[in-house]
């Protein structure tokens, strides 16, 4: 089964096949690809006891041409199990913070705050 779903500017990608499943989700720049021994949220692996994956883009109010990313994967009860934060070249028109949340299942979310400062 291949199903394209496509919400705001979120691409969810579904494949089935007998009992492995793949979800990829791509918003913007920021990929997150969960297989059945796999999650890989956007620039980290979370360990398998992984409930969420969370990735934050904002820019770097200190340098213009740079963006923040942070990666998170979060169990059941929201406590971290992993936490990166990246500084890279800001290859979007960021005008505030866009936060992802993407669940085990596949269920995934954006938030776009163009006032946020943090």
């Amino acid at each position: 089964m291949l199903t394209f779903t496509f919400l705001a500017n979120v691409f969810l990608l579904l494949l089935s096949h007998e009992d492995a499943h793949v979800i990829h989700v791509i918003l913007n720049d920021v990929v997150v690809l969960v297989t059945n021994d796999d999650w890989n949220c956007d620039k980290i692996t979370c360990p398998l006891p992984t409930a969420l994956c969370r990735v934050v883009v904002r820019p770097d109010n200190t340098n213009q041409g740079k963006a923040i990313r942070i990666n998170m994967c979060l169990d059941e009860k929201n406590n971290t199990l992993i936490e990166k934060t990246f500084t890279e070249d800001r290859r979007l028109s960021l005008s505030g913070r866009l936060t992802m949340f993407t669940f085990r299942n596949g269920n995934s979310f954006s938030e776009n705050n163009p006032l946020a400062k943090d």
